[in-house]
């Protein structure tokens, strides 16, 4: 038996992205078979799995779970975007003529509307959270390319169609592209994957993703009640 401990990188990862009701006595689990006889290559392929494995299993079990927190976050996303498109038109022109200061403001609600429904995800669905954050989170970061492609199958496009596969991150990019210009910064790639960075955070921190290991843990094995 070796001394060394298992990537803490990978470990970190499966702690927090495993969806596995047995997340915890897995992690165990692996961590006692590195020690004995594996190396890190076979660490690392053991959590990759485990985390791909553990999506799917959980999806596919609890298919109506899923479908009524996607529902939700949908229903509150379109309320989001309805008010953006108001505020702003479709596409957002209005973007051109705000200055920095609602620029940052809308960029703020943006996030805050992210983490608010990824919350309300997980709090409407405590026991399952995981895998079903990370479909929603999933479904917001392919909705855009999806759009585009039916662009190209439909014929015509709408900045708004279609509004659920669309998703926020489309806006949150246009949003940051006007700061960036204000700011004599004239890059879209950069805005891009800028928005796509900050899109995915928002939603892991507000679906608890990155909570501390004491609190996921808790989460993971609530103390029994009397």
């Amino acid at each position: 038996m070796r001394s060394e401990q298992p990537p803490c990188v990978a470990k970190w990862l499966l702690r927090h992205f495993g969806s596995s009701p047995n997340n915890a006595a897995l992690i165990g689990d692996l961590d006692e078979r590195y020690r004995y006889s594996r190396n890190r290559f076979w660490y690392w392929r053991q959590v990759v799995w485990a985390i791909v494995a553990s999506f799917f299993k959980e999806i596919s079990g609890h298919k109506a779970l899923a479908i009524r927190a996607l529902i939700i976050g949908w229903t509150i996303k379109a309320a989001w975007l309805s008010a953006f498109w108001y505020v702003y038109g479709a596409p957002p022109r209005r973007l051109f003529t705000a200055g920095i200061e609602p620029l940052l403001f809308v960029f703020l609600m943006g996030i805050i509307a992210m983490m608010s429904t990824t919350w309300i995800i997980a709090k409407t669905h405590p026991v399952h959270y995981r895998p079903i954050v990370l479909l929603y989170l999933l479904l917001e970061l392919i909705g855009p390319f999806l759009t585009f492609i039916s662009k190209g199958v439909l014929g015509g496009y709408d900045w708004r169609y279609p509004a659920i596969l669309q998703g926020v991150w489309p806006p949150l990019f246009q949003v940051i592209y006007e700061i960036q210009f204000h700011l004599g910064i004239f890059n879209g790639v950069a805005a891009t994957w800028e928005s796509a960075v900050i899109m995915v955070v928002s939603i892991l921190v507000g679906g608890g993703f990155l909570r501390n290991e004491v609190d996921s843990n808790s989460a993971e094995h609530p103390p029994a009640t009397t």
